[in-house]
């Protein structure tokens, strides 16, 4: 994304929208919105939909609804499953369900105490997200065909890091996996920061090599 082409919208509502995760082949995605029943609210109902970039002109067609929050859709790398948090127990939880067929496929809930904010491993046996105490957690997995069967969840991390939110108040991923699955980029908070300090900041230079031989003298 450098910024010379023109902006534009993929799709339309009345409502918020948050893309949060692409097929493999980058032809279609999937948004969480609020229900446009339930309304906004901390206890409204968010649903999942998905859209093409092929049909940008129509608006996205439901995936999951039901009167529970689910957000964080993470489809796998091999594009077959799709993880995802919902309240529907009645805490936040982490599912997994056969994609593209959510509803007449298999699903199942990873997390057992709490479960929010899923990313998958390049490597396609693991499944990270963080627990009821926003501590980074690992689930491995075996996928064949249409079955899924997850082991038992294990903690990564016993610190806690910034755990991400939309400026709507809804959970959202802010951390990623490395392609080998073995590092995370995650947010620190800092101890005792004031809101009156300076944030810090940082400088990209692009073609500094050109810049660089125009202030040296050709040898």
């Amino acid at each position: 994304a450098e910024g010379t082409g023109p902006i534009e919208r993929l799709t339309t509502s009345d409502f918020a929208q948050f893309a949060t995760t692409l097929t493999s082949d980058g032809s279609t995605f999937i948004l969480f919105s609020p229900n446009a029943v339930s309304g906004i609210g901390s206890f409204a109902a968010v649903d999942l939909s998905i859209a093409s970039l092929d049909a940008r002109d129509q608006p996205p067609k439901p995936l999951l609804q039901s009167p529970a929050q689910k957000l964080a859709a993470e489809i796998s790398p091999d594009s077959r499953w799709l993880a995802y948090q919902s309240d529907e127990s009645g805490r936040r939880e982490v599912f997994v369900r056969a994609f593209p067929d959510v509803e007449g496929g298999a699903r199942g809930q990873i997390s057992s105490e709490g479960g929010t904010r899923p990313a998958w491993s390049r490597t396609g046996d693991e499944l990270f997200y963080l627990d009821g105490n926003d501590q980074l957690t690992v689930v491995r997995f075996a996928a064949s065909g249409t079955t899924f069967v997850a082991g038992k969840p294990a903690k990564i991390l016993n610190a806690k890091y910034v755990a991400g939110t939309t400026t709507r108040g809804y959970d959202l991923r802010s951390y990623d996996v490395s392609k080998d699955g073995q590092r995370f980029l995650m947010l620190k908070e800092t101890a005792g920061a004031s809101t009156s300090t300076a944030l810090p900041t940082m400088t990209v230079v692009v073609n500094w090599i050109e810049e660089l031989k125009s202030r040296l003298p050709a040898k």
